[in-house]
């Protein structure tokens, strides 16, 4: 943080500073669920045998 910000949040009551931390925790866990969740939602695709023989032949022919 440069000084600017520093100062800034020395500045604020600590009502309101408790107020943007809620705000952006709140946002914080909002994305990390979302990702998380597309992540899961990716490796629940089913594979067609295609897409899973590929990676395998090209193990075998090295």
């Amino acid at each position: 943080m440069d000084g600017s910000v520093q100062t800034q949040l020395a500045r604020m009551p600590s009502a309101d500073l408790r107020s943007t931390w809620d705000v952006l925790s709140t946002q914080y866990t909002e994305q990390f669920e979302q990702c998380v969740e597309s992540i899961v939602a990716s490796e629940r695709e089913p594979h067609s045998a295609r897409q899973l023989q590929k990676p395998l032949s090209e193990d075998c022919e090295e």
